[in-house]
């Protein structure tokens, strides 16, 4: 029976080892349990962002918990599913307009957004091919051109999110946003260095917080 008894336990985070301190395993068991609680909680009430964090408290508690663990990719799964087909919808309607319009550089942008979050869309596929056969060099130049900036923008933004969640405290969503940006460019030094400062100052804080508990 372990209630009251203090043990030497490994304590992790999803993003590396942080060392270990002793506590009751009782109440991290306790602990664990009211925050999957109040995740879950959120969940049902369709507040998926709150749940999620609640979860990801969890796991600094018990990163080997497979159950929360599974919830955690499986809502991160839901939103991206989620998000991904209203942005598809968006640009497919734009997509159609601007090729009935003529303004086939325009239109040749919207197709090639459906194409990266939905790569067998045949329709893009299709509307892709047909554009490209259409469009003089310089259309091609100006196309390429604008495909560099809006990546320069989107990353920007995303470092921006990234940033602005850290300042309130919500690491794991700092991560998500500083990840997305390694999926444009995994060689960004700055979204590497934000991932690898961000996981310090978790740890940092989950040390302070378990050595006032001892």
């Amino acid at each position: 029976h372990d209630l009251g008894l203090s043990h030497r336990v490994s304590v992790g985070y999803r993003f590396g080892y942080i060392g270990e301190a002793q506590y009751s395993l009782q109440a991290i068991k306790e602990k664990v349990m009211a925050l999957d609680q109040a995740g879950t909680e959120f969940y049902t009430n369709k507040k998926y962002a709150m749940a999620l964090t609640e979860w990801e408290k969890a796991l600094v508690w018990d990163p080997q918990n497979d159950a929360i663990q599974e919830k955690v990719t499986r809502v991160n799964a839901e939103l991206e599913s989620f998000v991904n087909r209203k942005l598809v919808e968006q640009y497919l309607s734009k997509a159609y307009v601007l090729y009935e319009e003529g303004k086939l550089v325009d239109s040749m942008e919207q197709w090639k957004e459906v194409a990266k979050l939905d790569p067998g869309n045949e329709r893009a596929k299709e509307y892709i091919a047909k554009i490209d056969t259409k469009l003089a060099k310089e259309d091609q130049a100006i196309l390429q051109e604008r495909e560099k900036e809006k990546t320069i923008v989107n990353v920007n933004a995303l470092i921006k999110s990234g940033d602005n969640f850290a300042d309130q405290g919500l690491y794991a969503e700092a991560i998500r946003e500083y990840q997305k940006v390694l999926k444009i460019n995994p060689e960004h030094l700055t979204a590497n260095k934000r991932i690898t400062d961000t996981q310090l100052e978790v740890r940092a804080l989950t040390r302070e917080h378990f050595d006032k508990a001892e």
